[in-house]
């Protein structure tokens, strides 16, 4: 216990500026010349230039966040047959949660599920492996509702609530 020392650099001496030239942070201590910045508080706000009407200020604004966009999110064949087969997801639902736990569909997606009927030649062969498989979603077009369908996945749809 009486040999116990700090870990190398654990005790770092402040830095004492203004102590003349031989310290190295003498005169101006490390601040430059004059002007506003060598004073203490002397910071500029961010995007503030000397008075001068700043870029944001300049450059036109566009566009708009639209409170009545489409907030689905496309699932296409092709990406649900991959990530049952990379996940070796071996359920029968799958449900929003569900597709979001195998990676078919982003964890922070949308809340309607739209299943497009978009599958490559590569994973046309392995559309068996959602055989007897419940999906349950909020829309499937024509194309895609056939090769479900032929595949042997019951689909299941979403009831919209009603506008309020």
């Amino acid at each position: 216990m009486n040999d116990l020392k700090p870990n190398p650099g654990a005790n770092v001496a402040r830095k004492r500026v203004g102590r003349g030239h031989g310290s190295g942070l003498g005169k101006t201590s490390g601040r430059g010349g004059k002007g506003q910045t060598a004073r203490t508080g002397g910071t500029i706000a961010r995007g503030f230039e000397g008075g001068q009407q700043p870029l944001y200020k300049r450059v036109p604004k566009r566009g708009f966040k639209n409170i009545f966009a489409d907030d689905s999110v496309e699932l296409s064949i092709d990406r649900l047959v991959s990530s049952v087969r990379d996940s070796k997801f071996n359920g029968n639902d799958l449900s929003a949660e569900e597709l979001k736990k195998i990676g078919a569909i982003p964890r922070k997606a949308a809340k309607n599920i739209r299943v497009l009927g978009q599958v490559s030649e590569k994973n046309k062969g392995d559309l068996s492996l959602l055989k007897g498989k419940n999906l349950t979603v909020d829309h499937v077009t024509k194309g895609a509702k056939t090769l479900l369908e032929g595949a042997g996945v019951t689909i299941q749809i979403k009831e919209k609530a009603p506008a309020k």
